[in-house]
Parts: C-alpha cells; sequence; structure tokens
C-alpha cells in the first residue's frame, strides 16, 4: 500500500483517538451556569469533529481498497508484459 495513505490512515486513526480522550476527560467537568451555552458550543464542536474524523477514517479505507485493486491491476499488467 502507498506509504502516504498508510501514514494518512495512521494520523487519522491518531485523531479518532485524540477526540475520544477529550470527550471523555470533558465528560464529568462541572460547568458554571453562566457559561453553560459556551460549553454545549465546545461540546456540539466536539461532536462534529468526531464525525468529520470517522467519515475521513471511512474515505481512507475506501481508498486504501482501491489502491490495492490497483496494486493488483498493475501487477497482472507487468505479468502480462513480461509474459
Amino acid at each position: 500500500m502507498n506509504k502516504n495513505l498508510e501514514k494518512a490512515m495512521e494520523g487519522a486513526g491518531r485523531l479518532k483517538a485524540l477526540l475520544y480522550s477529550l470527550e471523555e476527560i470533558t465528560k464529568d467537568i462541572d460547568v458554571d451556569p453562566d457559561d453553560l451555552e459556551d460549553a454545549d458550543k465546545a461540546a456540539n464542536l466536539l461532536y462534529m469533529a468526531e464525525e468529520i474524523s470517522e467519515d475521513l477514517s471511512k474515505s481512507l479505507d475506501e481508498l486504501s481498497g482501491d489502491a490495492r485493486i490497483c496494486d493488483v491491476l498493475l501487477l497482472a499488467r507487468e505479468i502480462h508484459i513480461n509474459a
């Protein structure tokens, strides 16, 4: 598989773990009632980032499958040319 694709998939995995950790450490934070609106906005931003991260991971997985198909086709072409 392409090294750049592998690096992107690894980065997406690290991002997912980071977002999960942020969610976990912010669950039990007591928020001043005056700051509830800002806290809700921050939580919504975190959930949006998690959705984007999940979409990115899915797209990279699909791209990985496409890359494997291309690798197989290139190998078959090379075998055919050298036969």
